[in-house]
């Protein structure tokens, strides 16, 4: 059988698409047993528009040790009246005994594979998986569905729920937080590993929704989260041993990347070589004199009140070992990739430009030896000969069957 790998490798592709739903019972609010298939319903094809979903570590420009998971919004044909409102008897949601309530927080997932030549279904997985927030219908006879990413419900508790009190170590919390029946009817408990898993004095100080504390305890522990579908993590931001996936660009005999659509190749954004505790004497700068030169910024100032003097130095160093180094970013198209690629996966990255002479210059792997190939030289603003590169988003556009992925320079 044709590998998945071969398949997104081809130039023409047979995508698979599918949706289904899962309503909730008004009996408990549980949910139902199975998943209900709502792209074909009624012997008709009812999707319009499949849309995009991203995921990203360190999303916002100049902030590290930051995460999202995007929203899908998916656009149905409702000339049948499926996604009206549960009162309406021709909704999905509607029965005579009341089964079901309302359709937010019905979850939505959205699966993705591959066909063969032969009509064989190929690495067929679920892309994206969340509730639904909110379903808007018109006289244009379409719905479009906004289906918030498991992440939101992290965003609906505040950490005073858990009345916690005393000494707790970065772990101990983030598995409080995840391991509770209303987290994992959603997303199954995995224990945190974080990079330094210090102890935090006070925990009853903590203070903001589950997803705010476990947002700055990624920041502290120099972590950072990952939240797949329902797939969880708390982890080292540290790339993969081996490359997953090697792409190649312009200049190359069998180019998958279709366009860089940015590369900043200094990599500066995010250098910082100083950080240090608020209101607090400690404090850790860089050694290296020549990024001290090119980069004369302000420090990285971070309220670790809540550790002891061992623990804010040992926050500080790892931050430091981390980021005082510049991280060059790349973003670029290519096929759809399913889920072969995450936030931190490994990839190899060639693209060589435009090579001058243009006829029959010598390429590694591309000419045999003795052919009359000359060297050609590298021309245009992206040279990347064989570097490796941590993927840090994954931009999933269902609709146009493509990806755009974001990574830095390892």
């Amino acid at each position: 059988m044709t590998t998945i790998s071969q398949l997104i490798k081809r130039s023409l592709h047979n995508p698979v698409r599918r949706a289904y739903i899962k309503r909730r019972l008004s009996s408990d609010a549980s949910y139902e047993a199975s998943w209900q298939r709502i792209d074909f319903f009624d012997g008709q094809n009812r999707v319009i528009d499949w849309g995009s979903v991203s995921i990203e570590i360190d999303h916002e420009p100049g902030v590290i040790s930051q995460f999202n998971s995007s929203s899908l919004n998916i656009i149905f044909d409702n000339q049948g009246g499926h996604w009206n409102v549960e009162t309406d008897v021709q909704s999905i949601w509607f029965d005579d005994a009341s089964t079901y309530l309302n359709r937010k927080f019905s979850k939505l997932k959205v699966e993705c594979g591959y066909k063969d030549e032969d009509g064989t279904e190929v690495g067929v997985v679920d892309v994206f998986e969340g509730v639904i927030e909110s379903v808007r219908i018109g006289e244009n006879q379409k719905s479009v569905v906004n289906v918030l990413s498991y992440q939101t419900i992290l965003q609906r508790y505040s950490v005073s729920d858990l009345s916690m009190t005393g000494a707790k170590t970065v772990s101990t919390i983030v598995d409080l937080i995840m391991n509770q029946s209303k987290i994992t009817d959603f997303i199954p408990f995995v224990a945190a590993v974080p990079t330094t898993d210090q102890t935090i004095q006070d925990s009853a100080l903590l203070e903001g929704t589950y997803w705010e504390i476990l947002q700055n305890l990624a920041y502290w522990s120099n972590s950072v989260i990952k939240l797949v579908g329902d797939t969880f993590a708390f982890k080292a931001r540290t790339a993969g041993v081996s490359s997953v996936w090697d792409f190649e660009g312009i200049g190359t005999t069998n180019p998958d990347i279709f366009q860089v659509l940015s590369y900043e190749d200094e990599g500066a954004d995010r250098v910082r070589l100083f950080f240090k505790a608020k209101d607090q004497s400690e404090s850790v700068t860089s050694s290296d004199t020549v990024l001290l030169q090119k980069y004369l910024g302000e420090p990285e100032i971070i309220d670790l009140d809540n550790f002891n003097s061992v623990g804010r130095t040992a926050i500080l160093t790892s931050l430091l070992s981390t980021w005082e180094n510049p991280k060059p970013v790349i973003r670029f198209s290519t096929r759809f990739m399913l889920n072969q690629l995450e936030p931190l996966d490994k990839i190899n990255l060639t693209i060589f430009g435009q090579l001058l002479p243009v006829d029959n210059s010598f390429r590694w792997d591309a000419w045999t030896w003795d052919d009359g190939s000359v060297w050609g030289q590298l021309k245009g603003a992206v040279n990347i000969k064989r570097q490796d590169f941590m993927v840090t988003q994954v931009n999933k556009n269902i609709q146009n069957w493509s990806t755009e992925i974001k990574a830095e320079k390892v």
